[in-house]
């Protein structure tokens, strides 16, 4: 049994383990061992599902503007991550863009 907090369950222990069917995958508590193959599908799985559940909900797509996206593309260099009001700069550009669109 490997128990790590260092374990990201890449399970390529499972691959370099000299001896056949020594190590596996079992969830905490159960005596069910759990295929390698099936991982990947319950990964790609869970992804999909949850990509689904953002598009059917409309909460995929933003309501940003073609023009307001390549604006804030082309000032990425002088947008940062504010810690007060106080760093707060105002762009006459962004904020005409912002107010004309809504």
């Amino acid at each position: 049994v490997v128990v790590s907090d260092e374990c990201t369950t890449c399970l390529s222990c499972i691959d370099a383990c000299p001896v056949a069917d020594t190590l596996f995958l079992q969830p905490v508590k159960t005596r069910i061992i759990i295929n390698k193959k099936m991982v990947a599908f319950g990964v790609v799985g869970i992804f999909l599902i949850i990509t689904a559940v953002g598009i059917f909900t409309g909460r995929w797509q933003n309501n940003i503007t073609k023009e307001e996206y390549l604006l804030l593309h082309k000032n990425l260099d002088r947008i940062g991550h504010v810690s007060s009001y106080d760093e707060l700069e105002t762009d006459s550009s962004l904020t005409n863009i912002k107010t004309k669109n809504r």
